[in-house]
């Protein structure tokens, strides 16, 4: 068994009782406290909750420090803390509550902090599935559908606690969307990818039939390629390569504007949305993919001299009509 991957967030430091101070919290005008809204509001959300981590363990126990620490946690560790994480919160707002300040308005603050970080894993969640992306496929494959189960049964009666804290509480609500989509969205792909392999029909004695050979993909074919350089082509209609630094970054400048513009943070989000469009506006796929190509500049590269002869076809009848041939009907241009 490999040893436990050694993590930067640790849960189990608030997964204890905690003393109660006469005024626990920070002042607002804190400087560790703002630099931590800085690192957050670009993005930053490993290093926010590290920084969020290193106050609590000093004693200072403020309710705005639990969004970031939470959702730290979940980015470096992702859906297999889940039970982890739903078990500390229940004891943070239950047990815990009377701990964490500032005293005057900690109901408004639980609700935002706690509203916040469940609409923030659904939505760094559905990101990763519709992006499909190298982290996504580490989560199926440590994620089973038991630790769904497990945090299921936290969020059910962090429900119930939320509720008898916080009147009118919205964070709920957003609990029951998280609950949601991991059982709408996630459960069913987490179901298919554990499911033991399903055993075939046997055959009768009398009749045995030789096992069918799986055809492999041809040589020197596009899906032959990417399998060579180690790419997934699982599952159908999508593929999986390394992200690219310009890739990621423009992903993260995504997540960024719609993390903004759910905030209400239109001017920052103004800003951001100028930035990708500009990015947009001169997208270099040699930059943002390069994996996808390096193919098909090896090939072209090799047989380059061969190939240039043939352009110098280009406008004549017989190029055209190959041209529309291969514009109307992609499939049968390659194959036939």
């Amino acid at each position: 068994m490999k040893p436990a991957k050694p993590v930067k967030i640790d849960l189990g430091l608030l997964d204890r009782a905690l003393p109660v101070a006469e005024y626990p919290g920070l002042e607002s005008s804190e400087p560790r406290l703002l630099e931590i809204y800085r690192l957050a509001d670009q993005g930053e959300d490993l290093p926010a909750g590290e920084k969020a981590q290193a106050l609590l363990k000093t004693g200072f126990y403020d309710v705005r420090l639990l969004g970031f620490f939470f959702f730290g946690a979940f980015v470096e560790q992702g859906p297999p803390c889940l039970p982890d994480l739903g078990g500390t919160l229940l004891r943070t707002v239950g047990e815990n509550w009377a701990a964490f300040g500032p005293v005057y308005k900690r109901e408004r603050l639980y609700d935002g902090a706690l509203g916040r970080l469940f609409r923030s894993i659904r939505e760094r969640l559905a990101f990763h599935k519709q992006f499909r992306d190298a982290r996504w496929n580490d989560w199926i494959q440590a994620t089973t559908p038991m630790i769904l189960s497990m945090f299921r049964t936290s969020a059910e009666r962090l429900q119930a606690v939320i509720s008898e804290h916080i009147t009118n509480a919205s964070s709920t609500d957003e609990l029951l969307h998280l609950e949601a989509w991991l059982k709408d969205e996630l459960l069913p792909l987490l179901v298919a990818f554990h499911a033991p392999p399903a055993s075939p029909p046997e055959e009768p004695a009398d009749h045995p039939s030789p096992p069918a050979e799986s055809e492999p993909s041809p040589p020197g074919s596009p899906s032959a390629e990417l399998l060579q350089q180690g790419y997934s082509l699982s599952p159908p209609g999508y593929i999986t390569i390394a992200l690219s630094p310009a890739l990621a970054r423009l992903i993260d400048k995504l997540q960024g504007f719609a993390d903004l513009v759910e905030a209400g943070k239109l001017n920052r989000a103004a800003i951001v949305a100028d930035d990708i469009r500009q990015t947009l506006e001169s997208f270099d796929p040699r930059l943002h993919l390069p994996k996808l190509l390096s193919s098909y500049f090896r090939l072209l590269a090799a047989h380059v001299d061969e190939l240039a002869p043939h352009w110098q076809d280009r406008g004549t009848p017989a190029w055209q009509m190959l041209e529309q041939f291969y514009l109307v009907d992609f499939d049968a241009f390659i194959k036939e």
